[in-house]
């Protein structure tokens, strides 16, 4: 049970100063320190978003269960995260959580509500479909620029 503790406050530990930086990058990169600018938002890239399924091994009305993650892998958070979508949004015969995923343009889904998506902060959705659906990063917004 020790060990388990020791690996809840590591973790949080780590999360915690994973957030930190990246809000010592943005403070520096406001404050018009033009080096911490483009390290902040100048190397941040859409491609730093990604999206991944897994099934949960669960189903739902006859439908496998995914389970969905939109990670940033860049310590710049950022914003108003869009990714493909079927038209009208998540297929599912599950309801999916719309704070997490919800239709926003003809073909586009607004991730997180439009909040930013931290590194080591990953936004996971489930739902129930025939087969996995391709969601693919299509914009987001630096927070730091």
């Amino acid at each position: 049970m020790a060990c388990m503790a020791n690996a809840t406050v590591f973790f949080f530990l780590a999360a915690a100063a994973a957030a930190a930086a990246a809000v010592i990058s943005c403070h520096a990169a406001r404050a018009g320190n033009a080096a911490a600018t483009a390290a902040a938002a100048g190397d941040c890239k859409l491609s730093d978003i990604t999206v991944t399924a897994a099934r949960t091994g669960k189903v739902v009305e006859g439908q496998p269960e995914y389970e969905m993650t939109v990670a940033n892998g860049f310590a710049c958070p950022q914003n108003g995260v869009r990714v493909s979508c079927p038209a009208g949004g998540v297929q599912s015969v599950e309801p999916v959580d719309e704070s997490k995923i919800r239709a926003d343009e003809a073909a586009l889904c607004l991730v997180n509500d439009g909040m930013p998506v931290a590194e080591g902060s990953p936004v996971t959705f489930t739902y129930a479909w025939k087969r996995p659906q391709e969601f693919a990063a299509a914009q987001a917004t630096p927070r730091c620029s």
